[in-house]
């Protein structure tokens, strides 16, 4: 398995303190079937500002002490941006990086609002060749009271990916609730962990993917699986056509 969403670097945001609890992190990683990840620390959301060479730098390392340990996970290098005016800019000039050097880039929204110039922002990294990734939208307290408005920006391109423990069911169940039915609007093109504690955060993308081949079939978790792998590749991830959060009968994915 593959993990595009992580925060796995030591001391850079609310992920590991330390080397040490990065390298426990990545084994619970390992044992749980990941091979790849994605290590996406948060750049500009007010707390935390690393360049995409710090980034780099200590995927290098943490690779490094990987192979030391004998502990068979890729660490790749990304961001999860904040969502703002300067977001082309910083991409351009490299302070701010997409994942696995790819034209994907992870977004994140601020937790209680849809800023307005979303549609310009993507619109714009589009233009360059980018390919936006809307990061746990589950988590936005906007998002859920109008999901019209995540429909609107798929259709204008955004990918979204969900976080693991929210399909699980490890935030509520109005969480899990509105997973499920973006999962049932084809409205989620990745599942991924935003690991980063073994006990608070830690990775349960197979338990994710588990729970969605039970409600939505083997093809669905097939889906997720082949476009995390298209991220590392820079390939096309798969699309289906997005529909309208609750104005669609209820189905298994791949089927009528």
């Amino acid at each position: 398995m593959i993990d595009i969403h992580t925060h796995v670097l030591a001391g850079l945001d609310n992920g590991p303190e330390t080397i040490e609890e990065s390298v426990a992190l990545i084994q619970q990683a390992e044992a749980s079937g990941i091979h790849t990840i994605i290590a996406t620390p948060h750049h500009n959301d007010g707390r935390s500002y690393h360049t995409g060479d710090e980034i780099k730098q200590q995927v290098k390392e943490l690779n490094r002490r990987l192979k030391q340990e004998n502990i068979h996970v890729d660490v790749k290098a990304g961001h999860e941006i904040r969502l703002n005016g300067d977001t082309m800019a910083e991409l351009s000039e490299s302070n701010a990086i997409p994942l696995c050097d790819s034209r994907y880039v992870l977004l994140e929204f601020p937790e209680h609002s849809v800023p307005l110039l979303s549609k310009n922002v993507f619109y714009d990294l589009q233009v360059k060749g980018f390919r936006p990734i809307i990061a746990n939208p589950e988590k936005v307290v906007e998002f859920i009271s109008d999901p019209e408005q995540l429909y609107t920006l798929a259709t204008k391109g955004a990918l979204i990916q969900l976080n693991a423990g929210s399909v699980t069911g490890e935030h509520g169940k109005v969480v899990q609730q509105f997973c499920f039915s973006l999962l049932q609007a084809n409205l989620v093109h990745f599942i991924a962990t935003s690991a980063s504690h073994i006990q608070n955060n830690p990775f349960v993308l197979k338990e994710a993917y588990d729970m969605i081949e039970e409600e939505f079939g083997r093809s669905a978790v097939d889906t997720f699986k082949a476009n995390a792998g298209a991220v590392i590749e820079n390939e096309t991830v798969l699309v289906d056509k997005p529909e309208h959060v609750g104005r669609k009968k209820r189905r298994r994915f791949g089927l009528i």
